[in-house]
Parts: structure tokens; C-alpha cells; sequence
């Protein structure tokens, strides 16, 4: 069990990202399938046309699960590791890519620890620190497509997809460079399968819904993306509802990525000097 309310609030910031979108009551199974999508697709719909991450997988290994729920335990975010049920496991599966190794260790043990939210820089708060930890890569880059999918026989978490060319990389921890293509799925889109109204157009609770042609900033989770689907994996509920297929390739975005739009250039400059200053400044506030 959460030991108090302050460690649900601190894992509600850690896996903001990892909240269902709210929608109508499921039902139209059996309509007919319509689809939005062209019969000419360019090469880059495909995943395989991507080679970012070689070998990846959503599932969960025996050793995974029990590094996550011992990470948890040595954190004070669960009192007894025993004990751990499947509730408090989705709580704590937006934690994977710190056992994935896919994040700053020390940036996150830190920031898991600062309950009161004292951790700042500039005009970044703890919640936009953690997004950018988070971050498998910043970028600013153009949308040269989005592909949206109305299925009245599915249900879908991921209901759109943006393309994005990179025009600046600022901080990347894989292979990426500038006229690379990044693929980035979204829970905006046409309910589909997950609602009566198959036409109905859902927006994402927080953030812009990005359109061909707008340039801007993306703050791209993979391993938060993966970690979606081995939660997944975990829940035969949300197994009956969603029929999401994982992709090797694909990154999603914090709720709170417009944020850090071109609109508002002050947040991008604070975010390069935060990665021109993280090593003294990580030792500046968090002192021994």
C-alpha cells in the first residue's frame, strides 16, 4: 500500500503521462470499418522504416518486475514490497525506464524523492524536470504528416500519429540527427470502436493538437511509451478494450509538452542551459 496521500501526488507526477483519456461507453463492434487512411502511404507509415532501437521489447521479464517493485520499495513509494498488489503495479510502471536504464539515475532517484516539489531551475518546475529526464530526446522538428484511423470495430489508447522531421536536435540519448523522421503516437483522435459516436474527435486533456506544416518543440518518451504497453500486458481489463499494437520505433509525448512550444521560447532556452548546467546544477540543489 501507498504510504500516504503525498506519494500518490508524487506518483500522479511521474505518470501523468500514463492517464486514460476519458471517452463514452464502449460499444460498436460489429459497424461497418471505415478508415481515413491512404492507399498510397509514404514509406515512413511504416515502423520498420525506422532503426532507432534495435532490439526492444514492451515485455516484461521475471527480472524487471522484481527490480521495479525493490526500486520502489528502497524509494519509500510502497511500505512493503510483499504486499505489492496489481493496482499499485500500474501505479508504478511509469517507473520501468529507470530500471530500463533509460534515464539519469541520479536526476530521477532525486526527483522521486522531492516530495514537496522543491526542485526548480529557472522557469522549470519538478514536473517539467521530470518530463525532461523522461525524455528518450528533445527536438524541434515539422510535421510533415498525421494519420488518423477511424475503426468502428476497435478500440484504440493511440488513436492518431504524427511525423515529425527533426530540424534541431538539443539532447538525444540514441542515434539522432537532423532530416531524421520521428514516429509519435497520440490518444487525440476519432473515438472509433471506443465510443458510439465513431466520428467523434477526442483532444488530448492538456496540450495542442499539432497539424501538417507546425513546427515546434517534441519532448519524445519511448521507454514511457513501451512501459504503456507492458502495463498493458499486466491488465486483462484494458487487454478487452484497447487493441493498440506496439511498435519498436514509435515515442509519445508528456500532457505537458506544449509547454515548451516555439510560442514560448523562454522554456526552450531554460531547457538547453538545464543540459549545459545538469552535472552542477544537479550538486547545487541537491546538496548531501
Amino acid at each position: 500500500m501507498l504510504n500516504n496521500y503525498k506519494y500518490y501526488f508524487l506518483i500522479f507526477s511521474f505518470c501523468i503521462v500514463f492517464q486514460t483519456i476519458s471517452a463514452h461507453s464502449l460499444c460498436g463492434k460489429n459497424q461497418a470499418i471505415k478508415t481515413l487512411e491512404s492507399k498510397h502511404q509514404p514509406a515512413y507509415y511504416n515502423c520498420k522504416f525506422y532503426n532507432y532501437f534495435a532490439s526492444n521489447s514492451f515485455i516484461l521479464s521475471t527480472e524487471d518486475s522484481l527490480n521495479l517493485i525493490n526500486y520502489a520499495d528502497s524509494m519509500g513509494v510502497i511500505s512493503d514490497a510483499g504486499k505489492l498488489n496489481g493496482e499499485i503495479f500500474k501505479k508504478l510502471t511509469c517507473l520501468l525506464p529507470r530500471i530500463w536504464n533509460s534515464v539519469d539515475k541520479d536526476w530521477h532517484d532525486q526527483l522521486i524523492l522531492d516530495k514537496n516539489g522543491a526542485a526548480k531551475y529557472k522557469r522549470l518546475s519538478k514536473i517539467d524536470l521530470t518530463s525532461i529526464i523522461n525524455s528518450d530526446a528533445i527536438i524541434v522538428g515539422k510535421v510533415i504528416a498525421e494519420q488518423s484511423v477511424i475503426d468502428t470495430s476497435q478500440c484504440y489508447y493511440f488513436k492518431s500519429t504524427l511525423y515529425v522531421k527533426v530540424s534541431e536536435v538539443i539532447n538525444a540519448n540514441f542515434n539522432l540527427s537532423k532530416g531524421d523522421i520521428v514516429m509519435i503516437k497520440s490518444p487525440a483522435g476519432y473515438m472509433g470502436g471506443c465510443a458510439q459516436k465513431s466520428n467523434y474527435y477526442t483532444k488530448l486533456s492538456a496540450g495542442n493538437i499539432y497539424q501538417k506544416g507546425e513546427e515546434d518543440v517534441f519532448l519524445l518518451q519511448h521507454h514511457l511509451y513501451k512501459a504503456w504497453f507492458a502495463n498493458l500486458r499486466q491488465d486483462s481489463i484494458k487487454q478487452e478494450v484497447f487493441s493498440d499494437v506496439f511498435c519498436k520505433q514509435a515515442f509519445m509525448l508528456p500532457p505537458l509538452n506544449y509547454r515548451y512550444s516555439l510560442s514560448n521560447p523562454a522554456f526552450l532556452k531554460d531547457i538547453k542551459l538545464f543540459y549545459l548546467n545538469k552535472d552542477d546544477l544537479f550538486k547545487s540543489l541537491f546538496k548531501p
